[in-house]
């Protein structure tokens, strides 16, 4: 079979549309930072006035100019290229927002007009004859641009993005304040290494899958800087992530993402199983079950079980005093040693003569007295333990009622014997803004004990004179 030589690039398409796949101006100052901090430099200086950029950093230098103006070629030393992958894009953004730029180096100096150079193939094959050697710098690497209208007051502030490069940096004079993980999340209190990278973590807000903050080498990658992420990496050596090429704005998702996943999921089960188990002197019992919701979202059936205590939700399912019907539920630690829990569940009868028929639906209508009937609901993904520990328990409660004794007023009051292993001497059944029957054993002051209740489930804003009317401190009926 012949041989095609033929390139599989259309290059001058390619060099045409190159402006179109840089999209904030901006983000060129992380490309030169990058270089400087590949090279070594230890100072980069950065001056933006009017439509002309500057960059000046001290390091090695280049003495190949052609490694400059080659679309994805790159002149670093093996380390770099091991570790950092350059793309060989990063001064292609610079020329792409430019009109014209000129590079000096130990090459000397070539200055060349970017939009010919970007569409004119003769041109682009004939720049490094512009190369001026008169110019010859001892080292570091110089960069001048003059800018696109327009493309300046975009371009205006540079901090923020160049504040984790380890680099004295300075932006019109003014040196660009550094920040560190270490600031930033000091409050995370899981810190660990991962293949000689600093690795900051919060345990109570880590999830099955996680936001991250990747420092790349002084490249920040994120979501959103701003947003509060729960686990974050400083790579400053080897290749822990793979960052999306050429720009670096996100991380793959690939084996190593997964792996680096699961490193921190692990440290966070082992970190949350150690505070679980032997919590300080001091820490609050809501800090704890923080921890135990990050295990029940992370954690293995069998980590679930090393922990020696976890929560369940408690709640008074036929009373509250507030309008949400969760707003009592409360979270309670249980020790894997103690008692078991009864999950009370109540099943109600109406009983006239022989006659007795259970009422359905009760949940959406039945209220009773505060501290009458508890539910237990255990988490999900619990430890076996603890669910086991967790046993449902019937309520019976019988209303026997007398024809005749009682009355309406709006809804109907009702006296009746009451039975059950619960004492209970008055309760409701209120289906609606004027249906339902109150329920006592003696007298209708008694409903004082669930009106809250009635009127937060059930009425919703309706006065009290609309379920009796008080004179005094009677109730008539």
């Amino acid at each position: 079979m012949k041989k095609n030589n033929k390139s599989m690039v259309n290059e001058d398409r390619l060099f045409s549309l190159l402006p179109f796949f840089f999209d904030k101006p901006d983000n060129v100052y992380v490309e030169l930072a990058q270089n400087a901090q590949r090279a070594g430099a230890r100072n980069l200086q950065i001056t933006l006035k009017e439509s002309k950029l500057t960059v000046f950093d001290d390091g090695m230098g280049t003495d190949n100019a052609e490694a400059l103006v080659t679309l994805a070629d790159s002149n670093w030393t093996d380390e770099v290229e091991k570790s950092q992958c350059p793309a060989g894009w990063g001064l292609f953004f610079l020329v792409c927002i430019s009109e014209k730029v000129t590079f000096k180096s130990r090459f000397g100096s070539i200055s060349f007009d970017c939009n010919v150079y970007l569409n004119n193939a003769e041109y682009r094959g004939s720049v490094l004859d512009m190369i001026c050697t008169v110019d010859h710098t001892a080292g570091g690497f110089y960069a001048e641009a003059y800018l696109k209208e327009g493309i300046a007051g975009k371009m205006a502030r540079a901090e923020q993005k160049l504040c984790y490069f380890p680099l004295d940096i300075t932006f019109n004079g003014s040196p660009v304040k550094k920040e560190s993980l270490d600031e930033k999340y000091a409050a995370y209190p899981l810190k660990t290494q991962y293949q000689g990278n600093v690795v900051l973590i919060d345990p109570k807000t880590f999830r099955k899958w996680p936001n991250i903050t990747v420092i790349w080498y002084g490249i920040y990658i994120g979501e959103d800087r701003w947003t509060s992420n729960h686990m974050a990496i400083d790579v400053t050596c080897g290749t822990p992530l793979t960052p999306v090429l050429p720009y670096r704005h996100a991380v793959k998702e690939d084996d190593k993402l997964d792996d680096f996943r699961e490193f921190c999921r692990a440290k966070v089960v082992e970190y949350c199983t150690a505070m679980i188990n032997n919590s300080p002197e001091g820490m609050r019992d809501d800090e704890i079950i923080k921890l135990m919701e990050t295990m029940s979202a992370v954690a293995t059936l069998e980590e679930l079980g090393n922990l020696k205590r976890f929560f369940v939700s408690t709640r008074e399912p036929y009373y509250n005093s507030e309008a949400y019907a969760d707003s009592e539920a409360r979270d309670v630690l249980v020790k894997k040693d103690s008692a078991p829990l009864s999950n009370e569940i109540v099943f109600l009868y109406l009983c006239s003569g022989e006659t007795k028929t259970e009422v359905e639906d009760i949940d959406d209508a039945l209220t009773l007295p505060a501290g009458t009937i508890t539910s237990v609901e255990c988490n999900s993904n619990a430890p076996l333990w603890m669910k086991e520990k967790v046993m449902d328990k019937e309520i019976i409660i019988e209303i026997h009622r007398n024809p005749g004794d009682g009355v309406s007023y709006n809804y109907s009051w009702q006296r009746a014997v009451i039975k059950s292993e619960k004492e209970i001497k008055v309760l409701a059944l209120v289906n609606g803004s004027c249906e339902g029957t109150i329920y006592y054993a003696d007298t209708p002051e008694e409903f004082y004990e669930i009106q809250d209740a009635v009127f937060a489930q059930k009425i919703f804003g309706s006065s009290a004179e609309s379920v009796g009317r008080k004179i005094g401190n009677t109730w008539e009926t």
